[in-house]
């Protein structure tokens, strides 16, 4: 199953969001540290950023079951990427979002949902209890975890009590009988966490999306994932989506899609491999897709786990704009500083395709403004502006459109540009008033019938 021109990509939601977890017994966040889950590939994208890619992974994956993570030289790196304050938990909570916490109910080999990460910060030495309602602890032997684990140094800066405990979650080799939502809960003392995961089947499904027809290079790059919700407001620019879900029809996150265009001349993707990440449009494994020239490109999408699957559809890239047409409505005004003009562009290209997300820069010629002086075009190829006259104003006042050319060559010039003229008129005289006419002068009453003696 494919969607063409099915998102409404608007707004994007950042890596990390809101973790759901309270405390059970007072309904507010009283506890003395805080606790967050996620899968392994989530931890590699979100600490990505600050130590970089193949650090990200040999922390988060490295050894058995993404056990890196469990190293103490790891857990500071983790903890200071993540962006919380040292010795402050509930700097922490929030940090990643909730959905990025599944475990895989069959323990299927190769997806980061085969294993969960729960990482508790804290601020004391006192022993912390982890027990699960499904799954099976990493450390099995040691279901009361302490800082002395560690050696009273939870994050390995030289400070005791003021770090990271932390635990692995698995299916174990029975894997988990029941799906949906399941609970870890961590007790340090009276205080207590709990914290909801999802158990998630394996991947059955995967459907990729893509928004709408492209034009060719303007000069974006499609390189920079993070600049994603930026990017594809720009016209040769197109969103990928591939979503995986399992058989309940749960978005699966952690993820990795292969992804390949089978004509890059024309479709240039970002990325060769990207990841579902919890919090993102569909909780899908994003890419982009950039135009580059003229012609149509399959773009495929393809999951390698289990028995595989794979989804393609075809991204056209067509080409850049080539014409404005303008209209004013009303063409004529009084103009008295108040009175104002909608002028509208509509942008298509020498094929007469309408033409989405240009920019249209309008500018005014003769005494007045408008507003916006910039405005993109929609998906009918719409942007619109008001012109208002300056008071007093007589004749015609001219609005230009301007549009930048995607590809200028020695036959285009760099932009494309039309005016439109609105025509001033002067207010109506005043009415005239009609003179009176002369009042007659009636004789006085005499009772003679006006006759005098």
């Amino acid at each position: 199953m494919k969607t063409r021109g099915m998102l409404a990509l608007l707004t994007i939601v950042a890596l990390v969001a809101t973790v759901t977890g309270a405390n059970p017994r007072d309904g507010a966040w009283a506890s003395p540290f805080s606790v967050i889950a996620f899968n392994p590939d989530v931890c590699s994208l979100t600490i990505a950023p600050k130590v970089g890619p193949r650090e990200a992974d040999r922390i988060c994956l490295r050894g058995a079951r993404g056990a890196g993570i469990q190293d103490p030289d790891n857990l500071a790196a983790v903890a200071e990427a993540l962006g919380g304050a040292v010795g402050d938990p509930s700097t922490y909570r929030g940090l990643v979002d909730a959905s990025a916490a599944q475990l895989g109910a069959d323990g299927f080999l190769g997806a980061s949902g085969q294993t969960l990460w729960v990482l508790v910060f804290v601020t004391n030495d006192l022993p912390l209890t982890f027990t699960t309602q499904q799954g099976v602890w990493f450390h099995a032997d040691a279901a009361a975890e302490q800082c002395t684990y560690r050696d009273e140094d939870c994050d390995g800066d030289g400070v005791a009590g003021d770090g990271v405990v932390t635990d692995l979650l698995w299916s174990g080799r029975s894997g988990i009988p029941n799906r949906g939502v399941s609970q870890v809960t961590v007790e340090q003392g009276s205080a207590q966490e709990v914290m909801n995961y999802v158990v998630v089947g394996p991947p059955v499904a995967l459907v990729i999306s893509w928004s709408g027809l492209i034009q060719e290079e303007s000069g974006s790059s499609c390189s920079n994932l993070a600049d994603f919700a930026e990017l594809i407001e720009k016209p040769d620019v197109s969103g990928l989506l591939a979503v995986v879900t399992d058989e309940d029809g749960t978005r699966l996150t952690g993820i990795r899609a292969s992804w390949r265009s089978s004509v890059p001349y024309a479709v240039e993707l970002g990325a060769d491999t990207t990841v579902s990440v919890a919090g993102t449009i569909a909780d899908a494994a994003l890419n982009l897709g950039c135009g580059k020239n003229v012609g149509t490109s399959k773009v495929t999408a393809t999951v390698h786990l289990g028995k595989g699957m794979t989804d393609s559809g075809e991204v056209t890239v067509i080409p850049g704009p080539d014409r404005i047409l303008l209209n004013a409505g009303p063409p004529r005004l009084v103009c008295d500083g108040a009175a104002n003009s909608l002028v509208s562009a509509v942008v298509r290209n020498d094929e007469g395709d309408v033409l989405e997300h240009n920019a249209v820069r309008f500018e005014v010629v003769g005494p007045g403004g408008v507003e916006p002086a910039v405005a993109k075009t929609d998906a009918g190829g719409y942007a619109a502006t008001r012109l208002t006259p300056t008071s007093g104003t007589t004749g015609s006042v001219v609005v230009r459109a301007i549009v930048e050319r995607a590809s200028p060559d020695a036959g285009h010039p760099p932009t494309i540009e039309e005016s439109i003229g609105v025509d001033c008129q002067p207010p109506p005289l005043p009415p005239v008033q009609s003179p009176k006419p002369p009042s007659l002068i009636q004789a006085p009453e005499t009772g003679d019938a006006g006759l005098l003696p």
